[in-house]
């Protein structure tokens, strides 16, 4: 079957990641900057703090984006996989790292190298919901027991975290963005190439 069509489509996501990739990472160092811009003392926890929302908003709509993306730089690259030989396979090797990097972008862990102990987090780690779903079961609390102050201070303390915790989600989206791209930059012609002519290809 041809799949021409396929490897196209795959071919233009993973340029346009190459290119937008710098000013992306600009975007999201500027989001950092904003977020800790919050003066957190500040929050009170009579109610969600008016930008919360649209924060956990943006983020989550750039992690989708991101994983999407990085889903079909994937694909890409296993599609430049050659055919199974004995010889030449640095290339290969050089195509699991990358696909390690995505892997460990996408569910967390290592980078799928027997080499690298590390654990990082993964593209998550700010949501929405839970931060709803938490604060509405506080918030539930509060009106049973109105006398009892220390919900107050969790709703204070539930919004202060939250900000914090969409500080570190950027940051794990510039690691991980930064990482990957970085990888295929400086090992371009080994993923689209990754075994000598000599030795043939099979794509």
């Amino acid at each position: 079957m041809d799949l021409a069509w396929f490897v196209d489509g795959l071919d233009d996501t993973f340029i346009t990641f190459l290119k937008k990739t710098p000013d992306a990472l600009k975007s999201y160092e500027e989001m950092i900057k904003t977020l800790k811009g919050v003066e957190l003392n500040a929050l009170n926890g009579q109610g969600i703090p008016a930008d919360l929302l649209e924060q956990f908003d943006k983020f989550e709509a750039e992690q989708f984006a991101l994983s999407f993306t990085l889903g079909e730089v994937k694909k890409y690259i296993a599609m430049k996989c050659p055919e199974i030989k004995e010889e030449d396979n640095a290339g290969v090797r050089v195509q699991e790292i990358v696909i390690g990097y995505i892997n460990r972008a996408l569910k967390g862990g290592s980078r799928g190298s027997k080499e690298d102990d590390n654990s990082d987090a993964s593209l998550s780690g700010a949501s929405k919901m839970e931060y709803l779903s938490s604060r509405g079961k506080i918030e539930k609390a509060k009106a049973d027991n109105a006398e009892i102050a220390t919900y107050q201070l969790q709703l204070k303390e539930l919004d202060r975290q939250a900000y914090q915790k969409l500080i570190f989600a950027w940051q794990n989206l510039v690691f991980h963005r930064a990482s990957v791209y970085t990888q295929i930059k400086l090992n371009r012609e080994k993923i689209d190439n990754p075994r000598r002519k000599e030795y043939g290809m099979s794509l």
